[in-house]
């Protein structure tokens, strides 16, 4: 876009908007054609790319030539020839004549006849396009067809169809004619098609999704808020989506609040991050100077120190009194959204250094950061501060993504598999490759559906849909798993193998966590299991001081279903499905007195006081831990 200008807004169609332009280097008019591409499914996105491609083969004097295409932030551009002679209507608008100017919505063998009389389009037309198409599910053929246009508009004004054979009921036909009736007032809506009687069996054969909300954790009839304890908080779980619980006697709504705690291993404090202006938090990720959070509904948002605000403040103000907003202000936070206009549901974020990478619902990948970090995966020379569709991968549904602080990784629909950034100790995947600023297709030997990806410091790690794995890079400490056991030592992997050492190949892992020196591997069934160096006792088991271990068992957490894992460069973390924190290791020691403990007894940490825990994420020493405000305090 930074080679264009748009002077005005020409048009809008049923795909985009249409805006006259003229391209800087030459001032030549063009036409922008700007096409939202944040919410289009895969095929939509196929068929958006496919007419670029269809019009960049075209080439002559009667058709619109084609300059060129691209994508923006959130849209796709086609660059087209500017027609001064204006459209064929205004053409004929010019010679005076009398006119008869029609617009067809649809197929014309669906529209309605108030549209073949010219009146405005309403949801009655609608009802009749689905009258035509029950009558063809009845009888195998359409109402109303013709071998010319007129002709099937003369058909539907008069409303003649043949009869339906009567192996149908007779509330069925007559629903069939109040549909197909020619006037729009006397056809039913679509709520009351709903209730008619002869749909009621068919709508309750439906599959009815009635909330995510577990049934024992519903108050009883007549309950009421007034006593806050009425809610056994042994009981309470905090993996529904629903933020609200309402008593059936008062209808009364008690809302929960989630917060956002930042764990500074520096200096040694917990920071509550302000509450962002729209949404809670469902996840975090944080990066080495980035704290990222995503909302229940889709929304990124972005905590930044508030001396990172004050800059401005200095050039424009006294430097006293800037000094004293900074001092004040030295661990405050503020909590904005990452672009007010990125209309786009994010259901993943993943910070690295420097850089950040989301995933649309739609399966559209973003990323925003440092160009200097090497990891947005396109070419830019200032950096991206807002997130931007990652056009490599545009044409993909991809369904998991991950980052290291210097890698990324992507996993589409289609099983294959893509990297870029820095191919340290080979966690790209790519052998020989020391960087890769696209994203690369990696070529992967197992023949199982790859269902998500994972990344460590240096490593990464693929899950197959059968939960074995496969995993490449820097095996230091045999933090991979790489090892037999049997003498000889694995320094790294630069393509991605199968991990076979026992008992990892023996279990359905879902999800990954690795360190600096150690990884964390969860179950299915909720166990963890440890592998790398246990120098800090971050393995969970075993003596410390050790800088090698074959996988095992974490034995203190077997009574827990855990849910969540996390690995920092000197501790880990667990989070139970009950929402409980479990650290060990050299973790943060803000959050206990002492430090440099061992395994935390699978008590919770002082600092927790209750089950209250639904997200965890670490960088090298920091982390940052999603709670619930009633039960979260020092």
């Amino acid at each position: 876009m930074e080679k264009y200008e748009k002077i005005r807004f020409i048009g809008r169609g049923a795909y985009g908007a249409v805006y006259l332009s003229h391209r800087i280097s030459d001032k030549k008019l063009v036409i922008l054609k700007e096409i939202p591409v944040d919410q289009m499914s895969l095929e939509e996105r196929q068929a958006s790319m496919n007419e670029a491609k269809v019009l960049s083969m075209l080439d002559h004097p009667n058709i619109i030539a084609y300059h060129e295409s691209f994508l923006g932030d959130k849209m796709m551009v086609i660059v087209m020839e500017y027609v001064r002679g204006g459209t064929l209507f205004d053409f004929l608008k010019q010679r005076d004549g009398e006119l008869l100017t029609e617009l067809v919505v649809g197929t014309p063998c669906y529209i309605s006849p108030e549209l073949c009389e010219g009146k405005p389009y309403n949801q009655k037309s609608d009802i009749w396009a689905l009258g035509c198409i029950l009558y063809e599910l009845m009888t195998l053929k359409r109402p109303f067809e013709a071998s010319t246009l007129p002709a099937l508009v003369m058909k539907i004004m008069r409303g003649c169809f043949d009869p339906v054979p009567d192996i149908y009921s007779s509330e069925l036909r007559k629903l069939l004619m109040s549909m197909l009736s020619l006037d729009p007032h006397k056809r039913p809506s679509a709520a009351h098609i709903m209730c008619h009687p002869v749909m009621m069996n068919a709508i309750f054969k439906l599959y009815v999704d009635i909330g995510s909300i577990p049934s024992k954790n519903r108050l009883p009839s007549g309950s009421s808020f007034a006593n806050e304890n009425i809610l056994d908080d042994s009981e309470l779980k905090l993996e529904s989506d629903s933020d609200l619980f309402m008593s059936d006697e008062n209808s009364v709504k008690k809302k929960r609040n989630f917060n956002t705690w930042y764990l500074d291993n520096k200096s040694s404090s917990i920071l509550l991050l302000p509450s962002p202006p729209k949404g809670d938090i469902k996840s975090v990720s944080l990066g080495s100077n980035q704290k990222i959070g995503l909302t229940r509904n889709g929304l990124l948002i972005s905590w930044k120190s508030q001396s990172h605000f004050l800059a401005r403040q200095k050039s424009c103000s006294a430097t006293s009194k800037a000094d004293q907003l900074e001092s004040s202000a030295e661990n405050t936070y503020i909590a904005s959204i990452v672009d007010e206009k990125f209309a786009v549901n994010i259901s993943f974020v993943a910070c690295g250094k420097d850089f950040t990478v989301s995933l649309s619902d739609t399966g559209v990948v973003y990323t925003f950061g440092k160009v200097s970090s090497g990891c947005l995966g396109l070419m830019s020379r200032k950096d991206i501060l807002q997130p931007r569709i990652l056009a490599a991968l545009f044409s993909y549904n991809i369904k998991s993504i991950a980052c290291g602080p210097r890698h990324v990784l992507a996993l589409s629909d289609e099983n294959d598999v893509f990297a870029w950034g820095y191919n340290t100790h080979g966690c790209l995947g790519l052998k020989k490759a020391e960087f890769q600023i696209y994203p690369l297709l990696v070529k992967i030997s197992s023949k199982s559906k790859l269902e998500k990806v994972f990344c460590g410091v240096d490593c990464s790690f693929l899950i197959t849909d059968d939960k074995s794995l496969l995993a490449c890079g820097n095996n230091r400490h045999n933090k991979l798993g790489m090892d037999s056991g049997e003498g000889y030592q694995v320094e790294e992997v630069r393509e991605f193998t199968p991990i076979e050492s026992k008992p990892l190949s023996e279990c359905k892992i879902v999800s990954i966590s690795a360190g600096k020196s150690h990884t964390l591997f969860l179950c299915e069934n909720g166990e963890v299991f440890s592998v790398g160096s246990n120098h800090y006792f971050q393995l969970g088991c075993g003596k410390s001081g050790l800088d090698y271990s074959l996988p095992q068992r974490i034995e203190k957490l077997e009574n827990f279903n855990i849910g969540q894992v996390a690995c920092s460069d000197f501790y880990s973390m667990a989070v139970s499905e009950d929402n409980y924190l479990f650290c060990w290791g050299k973790y943060p020691s803000c959050l206990e007195e002492k430090k440099d403990s061992e395994f935390c007894d699978v008590e919770i940490p002082s600092f927790f006081k209750e089950k209250i825990v639904t997200f965890v994420s670490c960088n090298s020493e920091n982390c940052l831990v999603v709670g619930e405000e009633r039960c979260l305090s020092k």
